[in-house]
């Protein structure tokens, strides 16, 4: 062979070599970053139920024994606005031969749950309570698999992962409060009214409103606000909260009335499933009463109603030196 034939085939070796590589770096990417995601939510009984499948995650579909534990990640959108009920996590695998002393086991969060169930040469899937708390904080279930952890030298294969989370959105609160956020529902026409509330959507601005005590619709028209400031506006936390907030300034009128937190700032009072919902102070009973001071002691009545008996007595007296006076000129 002469020179340049050797180097030819040399050169052909070195680009079989690195087109080799090169097609296995594509496969190990695609295992690596292919993991099927397939989430779904559905409305059931009054809450919802989020379904997140898991099919081809990094060191599923393959034959494994202890030296080959891993892990996956599932995922859970915004835990913190929601509240969570009960989360299930099922793991389909082949041939555990849980009664021979085939113990894998399951960590979620590195909390351990379990162990895989199962039987030599078949499929099962077995199923863990998971503690909601776990993904509160950053929505997010880390599961890792200890595969064979007696090292008896058994092997164990992971089909798909599922994440089964029954959940509702969190009704937003509002409530009026005094300037520390102690919840009132009754004041004297000389105090201050203010609101706090939790719940709402995170960094976003909120309506106020005060308004009549009266029923209210889904969909009905905010009514005009009563107080001497008008609406006031409100922007929420990142964990959607707010602190006290002045909403009426004394001087006070006496009566009932709802706080009104409008979400969406468009005027309407609306409800949703998919979303939030706008919030009012009790709807079924008024928000706040506002009372007059008398005597020391709190009285519901008009300031005219109380006076009234005085008028009355003044007005008789009045008239009665009147007369007395007529009847003594000359």
């Amino acid at each position: 062979m002469g020179q340049l034939g050797y180097w030819r085939t040399f050169l052909l070796k070195k680009l079989r070599q690195v087109l080799v590589s090169c097609l296995v770096v594509s496969i190990l990417s695609a295992v690596f970053m292919g993991t099927v995601y397939a989430s779904e939510t559905t409305y059931e009984t009054n809450s919802w139920i989020t379904i997140q499948f898991i099919g081809n995650a990094p060191g599923m579909d393959e034959e494994r024994g202890y030296n080959g534990d891993f892990g996956w990640n599932h995922t859970f959108s915004d835990p913190t606005l929601k509240i969570i009920y009960d989360v299930n996590l099922t793991i389909r695998a082949w041939d555990v031969d849980y009664v021979l002393g085939e113990y894998d086991r399951v960590y979620a969060d590195g909390v351990y749950v379990g162990e895989l169930m199962g039987e030599n040469g078949t499929w099962t899937e077995t199923s863990f309570l998971i503690d909601p708390s776990l993904l509160y904080d950053d929505g997010i279930l880390h599961v890792w698999l200890d595969i064979d952890a007696l090292e008896n030298m058994y092997t164990v294969e992971v089909d798909w992962s599922r994440l089964r989370t029954h959940w509702d959105y969190i009704d937003p609160v509002g409530n009026a409060s005094d300037e520390l956020g102690c919840l009132r529902d009754l004041y004297t026409y000389d105090e201050t009214v203010y609101a706090v509330g939790s719940g709402f959507p995170p960094d976003v601005d909120i309506d106020i409103y005060v308004v009549p005590d009266q029923e209210w619709i889904v969909d009905m028209v905010i009514p005009a606000d009563v107080s001497s400031d008008g609406v006031n506006t409100v922007h929420t936390s990142a964990t959607g909260t707010f602190d006290p907030v002045i909403i009426w300034p004394a001087l006070l009128r006496p009566g009932a009335y709802d706080v009104v937190f409008d979400v969406e700032q468009d005027g309407l009072y609306t409800e949703y499933f998919e979303t939030y919902t706008d919030g009012v102070d009790d709807p079924n009973h008024p928000g706040f009463v506002v009372d007059w001071l008398v005597g020391g002691e709190v009285l519901a009545a008009n300031p005219m109603e109380l006076l009234a008996p005085y008028f009355v007595a003044g007005t008789t007296v009045a008239g009665t030196l009147a007369a007395l006076y007529r009847k003594r000129r000359p």
